[in-house]
């Protein structure tokens, strides 16, 4: 009996959405410039080339939240308070929340294995060591979602630091070229799928 009536008050609590887009990154002006957080910038670049409502904070999923429509698509964009290592708990409870299978995530983030100013978009690989990435995996058990990747490479000169100093520094004068074309590769796979292609742009 109980079943019945959890189902029939209950059951559309759950909120619907075909696509969960998430931006990895760390919170706090300290890192909003730095390359670490090409994720947040992407995604918040997205949000403002389809004119989606401000960024507003769920205290549930310790994330800055907004939603919308791409054509016939509803699509929620999420972006972690967790800080960068923590990032896939608040990723577990909103693919819960939204009711999105992993395959209809799609997680933005930096990669210092792309040289500067390549695009990739990624799907069922592991994480190759970037804390972020490795978060989600663990925390939703399964690495079968597709992820953008922004690239920093090491530059010459940078060759004996460690990724983790190299993309916690300034982001380079043409980032904001880089993250436009991201954004818009982003809106593609939102609306058609991922694309197979590596973008290089000249910078």
């Amino acid at each position: 009996m109980w079943k019945k009536i959890r189902k029939k008050f209950f059951s559309n609590n759950t909120e619907r959405i075909d696509c969960l887009v998430v931006g990895l990154g760390n919170p706090g002006e300290k890192y909003e410039k730095t390359a670490h957080n090409a994720g947040f910038r992407v995604v918040s670049r997205l949000k403002e080339n389809l004119s989606f409502s401000s960024f507003e904070k769920d205290n549930p999923l310790n994330s800055l939240l907004t939603k919308g429509v791409i054509e016939d698509k509803k699509v929620a964009l999420l972006l972690p308070l967790t800080y960068m290592n923590l990032s896939g708990e608040a990723i577990r409870k909103a693919l819960k929340r939204f009711n999105v299978p992993p395959e209809k995530l799609i997680l933005v983030h930096d990669d210092t294995d792309l040289p500067v100013g390549t695009i990739r978009f990624s799907i069922a690989r592991g994480d190759a060591g970037h804390k972020g990435v490795s978060s989600v995996i663990k925390s939703i058990k399964t690495k079968n979602f597709t992820r953008l990747r922004v690239g920093f490479c090491k530059k010459q000169g940078q060759e004996n630091e460690k990724a983790k100093e190299v993309v916690l520094k300034g982001a380079p004068p043409e980032i904001e070229k880089i993250e436009e074309k991201a954004a818009e590769e982003l809106k593609e796979a939102v609306l058609f799928g991922p694309s197979t292609k590596t973008v290089e742009l000249e910078i």
